[in-house]
């Protein structure tokens, strides 16, 4: 098992994120660290089950750049959400952590998962994979969208699955919003109908979508451009082969749901009507 490593990311390069993302967030206030581990498991018996000469071979990495300061901010609830989303649980050993989903990942195939040297052979020619990683999404002085990118494929199985799902935190008042935040709960309940409307628009472009409820997760993130998107996985709203589903708002074409909270966040208290 590789030994993992950390690594603040250098100023300059935090710097071209923020450009990227239009922010002009003090860059001495927000640092991150990078956090990676890989490990290469055989599938113990695995060879009479796919009738191979050798038992099979999983292969795990996890790459997350997690944030560190936010400001002045206790960022607990920060780095909480994101281990949760990426791993399923939560705790200050984030080492630990991964350690045990890397093992629990490859004992999801079925069989007894036997570590094994990782090389750049095993992670070329592996029969199964999961690859977890941590990005920001987005980076603006008023926001943090971060993405929980997940890629996996089981042996034997006809294609891969990707998912992502998203943080989103509030930079000024370092607090994770949620859909239930931003949304009345008379709102939360018309939004599938709004999406739906929405993402049959788009359904030239898409191709055709079936969309009875919110993402699973209300799994949504704030874009560059300032539109809020709402992301169904595959599977989820349409097709595989039509991959992910992004359904985009400007935030004030949602403001009759909006709670005051989100009203505020979005510069939208002052709207008429």
């Amino acid at each position: 098992m590789k030994v993992s490593k950390a690594t603040a990311i250098a100023p300059a390069v935090l710097g071209l994120l923020m450009t990227a993302c239009g922010g002009s967030l003090d860059k001495s206030a927000v640092e991150f660290v990078g956090q990676t581990k890989a490990a290469a498991f055989r599938l113990a018996g695995s060879a009479d089950v796919f009738q191979r000469d050798n038992d099979l071979v999983y292969y795990d990495s996890v790459n997350m750049l997690m944030p560190s300061v936010i400001h002045n901010h206790d960022i607990t609830s920060l780095r909480d959400s994101i281990i949760s989303l990426a791993f399923d649980t939560t705790g200050v050993k984030t080492h630990d952590i991964i350690d045990d989903y890397l093992t629990k990942a490859a004992m999801r195939t079925g069989f007894d998962a036997v570590p094994t040297e990782d090389t750049d052979s095993v992670r070329l020619n592996c029969d199964g994979y999961e690859f977890v990683t941590g990005t920001v999404a987005n980076l603006t002085a008023e926001y943090l969208g971060y993405c929980v990118t997940t890629m996996y494929y089981l042996p034997g199985a006809a294609h891969g699955m990707t998912t992502r799902y998203y943080v989103n935190y509030d930079v000024n008042s370092g607090k994770v919003f949620t859909a239930a935040d931003i949304f009345t709960p008379e709102g939360l309940k018309e939004l599938p109908a709004v999406i739906r409307k929405r993402a049959q628009d788009m359904s030239p472009f898409t191709g055709p979508v079936e969309i009875s409820d919110l993402p699973s997760r209300a799994n949504f993130y704030l874009s560059g451009s300032g539109e809020l998107l709402f992301v169904y996985q595959p599977y989820e709203a349409a097709s595989y082969s039509q991959g992910f589903i992004s359904v985009p708002f400007f935030p004030y074409e949602l403001a009759d749901m909006m709670t005051a909270y989100g009203l505020k966040y979005f510069n939208l208290d002052d709207i008429d009507g």
